[in-house]
C-alpha cells in the first residue's frame, strides 16, 4: 500500500511541474553612424529586413572612425528605435534581446538629461543574425 501511495504522489508531483518557457539570449551588435531621415511624432520601432527599406529610413553619417562592417541583409536584419525630434538630451541604449516562445523581446533603456539649445532625433539600431528572426516585441525602460 505504501508503494502505491508513493507512486501516486510521484506521478502527481511530475504532472504538477510546469515546463518553463524556452528563453535564449540572442547576440546582437549596435549599429552606429546612421541617422534617421524620417519624421516621426511618437516613438517608433522597426524590424528592417532589406536594404531598400533601411535606406528609406536611414542615411549614413560621415565620420572618420566609422569602421563597422557594412550591413548584409542576406544574413542579418536591423531593429531600429526612432524618437521624435527633441531638445532634451536623450540617450537610448540596448539592454537585452531574448528569444522567448518563438518571439524576440528587445529591451532598451532611455536616459533623459538636460534641455539643450539645439535639437536631435535620437535613434538606436542593432543588427541581428537572421537565424533569430521572429515576431518582435519592444520594451522601453526608463533610467
Amino acid at each position: 500500500m505504501k508503494k502505491i501511495l508513493f507512486i501516486l504522489l510521484a506521478v502527481i508531483g511530475l504532472v504538477s511541474c510546469k515546463k518553463t518557457p524556452d528563453t535564449v539570449a540572442v547576440p546582437f551588435e549596435t549599429v552606429q553612424y546612421y541617422f534617421s531621415i524620417t519624421t516621426v511624432t511618437s516613438t517608433t520601432s522597426h524590424k528592417i529586413m532589406d536594404q531598400a527599406t533601411f535606406e528609406s529610413l536611414f542615411d549614413a553619417g560621415f565620420t572618420m572612425d566609422s569602421q563597422q562592417a557594412p550591413l548584409d541583409f542576406s544574413k542579418e536584419f536591423v531593429i531600429a528605435i526612432v524618437y521624435p525630434v527633441t531638445d532634451v538630451q536623450t540617450k537610448l541604449a540596448p539592454v537585452s534581446l531574448m528569444k522567448e516562445n518563438n518571439s524576440l523581446v528587445y529591451t532598451y533603456s532611455v536616459t533623459k538629461g538636460q534641455k539643450m539649445s539645439s535639437t536631435s532625433r535620437p535613434s538606436l539600431l542593432i543588427r541581428v543574425d537572421k537565424k533569430y528572426d521572429a515576431p518582435l516585441q519592444v520594451i522601453e525602460v526608463q533610467n
